[in-house]
């Protein structure tokens, strides 16, 4: 993306934004593909709209896009580690857990810890981004 189409970076947050909402609206569990497509979406954002946060209302739009986008990945290990946690069996492999995760028929993952997730996420990057642009 050159730097004459901003819009194009904003279509990116959008289009990103807009995957997320589609994966947390869906009803049952969070699956293991969530994370697939959050590394996807983190790796379209970081390659082309990461350059283009240089001033503070950039790295704040830029932050919350990508803390939305980090919680795609943390929410399938919430719901694995709850999963995990309420039928623990020492006897049942790790790849039994992911295979139940998929007819799991509702989500344990509750909003206030994806809220407090994504805070934390968003918070976490505009420190990061901020200090980097801050150093040029």
């Amino acid at each position: 993306m050159s730097k004459e189409a901003p819009n194009d970076v904003a279509a990116l947050a959008g289009a990103a934004t807009a995957a997320s909402v589609s994966v947390f609206i869906s009803s049952g569990a969070f699956g293991i593909l969530g994370i697939g497509i959050g590394l996807t979406l983190i790796t379209l954002v970081l390659s082309y709209a990461s350059s283009s946060a240089k001033n503070p209302k950039h790295q704040i739009a830029f932050s919350v896009v990508m803390g939305q986008l980090i919680i795609l990945i943390l929410a399938p290990m919430f719901e694995l580690f709850i999963f995990w946690n309420q039928h623990r069996d020492l006897y049942m492999p790790f790849l039994w857990y992911l295979n139940q995760m998929d007819v799991l028929t509702y989500t344990e993952v509750t909003s206030s810890t994806l809220f407090i997730a994504w805070l934390i996420a968003s918070i976490s990057t505009y420190l990061y981004i901020h200090s980097k642009y801050k150093k040029k």
